[in-house]
């Protein structure tokens, strides 16, 4: 049969929906197979406490989460070849992929957490700003309690090795919580998803902006299930640093060369918002380096020598004195500078780049 047959059988909206129902299975299956606070709640409720007892309740969990994410998976793989491969009458658009961005995120938002317990360490970090302390110098270990017993043990006597926008917010986090373990960790998660939400909503007007197809970079940046399902149901904190790294390259790319003054500071501000991100996690500084090249691309400069110089300047003298007030703000130092090397490696041999 022909190689898009599949993808015109099923239909971008069918996929949509078959992607929804495996994010829906995810959430199912995260009540057994997910990382649940010491408290049970699910333990306690009739019929879905099936799957905290037993090893039969456990396998049952499980296999209903791989098959979501399996359902994930495929339905993305044949939305692609839908993109490359359009059918008449229909189209995959930045609008359809946006809607399943939401469809999909809405399940995984709910979820126990997944595949790690990050969202309780992060919660334990923001319970420790919140108290006073300062997580580049004090552990979840010096705060006994509640939170401390759903920490990782690795992570037990480790110092947060992030930046302090990020304990800021958290701590933030933690004031509007509470002391709950489960509040706490769905208002670090609310921080997740507002960084899924700036990439969803930037990355195709990036796309755009330096000659991509918004389609695919939505399609391949965003909605993708390593993102989603890492981003939101894991709550790993890279997602607000990368989105607050699109939204500054975002803001470089909006440069046309019509308006000098107007697109010195468009550089100016993209850089300070990806040292916003910087302040997040530390690997954002990448992005930093590819500002001025994409704002020198808008602007016809690419082979101007003299103008790499000046916007290169630029863009680090802004994210400098951004990255400087958000330090001093926070009043924490720039101890996660020293912990960012000193936490305990993991190595998992099937990750390619640690391979």
């Amino acid at each position: 049969p022909p190689a898009d047959q599949p993808a015109a059988a099923l239909g971008p909206r069918t996929l949509v929906r078959l992607g929804a129902a495996g994010a829906a299975l995810l959430l199912i299956g995260s009540l057994g197979a997910g990382a649940m606070p010491g408290y049970d709640v699910i333990a306690h409720v009739p019929v879905l406490s099936a799957f905290r007892s037993g090893s039969l309740g456990l396998r049952a969990a499980m296999a209903l989460a791989y098959a979501g994410l399996a359902l994930m998976v495929g339905s993305w793989l044949l939305l692609g070849r839908a993109l490359y491969a359009p059918q008449p009458g229909q189209p995959i658009t930045v609008a359809l992929l946006r809607r399943a961005a939401l469809a999909w995120s809405i399940p995984l938002a709910l979820c126990a957490p997944l595949f790690s317990r990050d969202l309780y360490s992060y919660a334990a970090q923001a319970q420790i700003a919140h108290a006073g302390l300062n997580p580049y110098q004090a552990t979840p270990a010096d705060l006994p309690g509640r939170f401390l017993d759903e920490v990782a043990w690795r992570w037990v006597d480790s110092p947060a090795p992030y930046g302090p926008l990020w304990l800021m917010l958290g701590k933030v986090a933690a004031a509007i919580a509470g002391d709950g373990v489960m509040r706490t960790v769905l208002a670090v998660r609310l921080l997740c998803i507002i960084g899924v939400a700036l990439v969803v909503w930037l990355l195709p007007r990036l796309a755009a902006l330096t000659g991509g197809r918004p389609e695919a970079a939505l399609w391949l940046g965003a909605l993708n299930p390593l993102v989603l399902v890492h981003l939101i149901a894991g709550g790993h904190n890279d997602a607000l640093m990368l989105g607050l790294g699109v939204a500054g390259l975002a803001l470089a790319a909006m440069a046309d060369g019509r308006a000098r003054g107007l697109d010195s500071a468009r550089l100016a501000g993209g850089a300070a918002i990806i040292a916003m991100a910087i302040a997040v996690k530390s690997p954002a500084a990448v992005m930093l380096a590819f500002a001025p090249l994409i704002w020198l691309q808008r602007r016809g400069q690419l082979r101007d020598l003299r103008q790499w110089i000046v916007a290169s300047a630029l863009a680090l003298g802004s994210a400098t004195a951004a990255f400087a007030a958000v330090t001093a703000i926070s009043g924490m130092g720039l101890g996660w500078i020293k912990q960012v090397n000193s936490s305990i490696p993991v190595v998992n041999w099937l990750s390619l780049p640690t391979s």
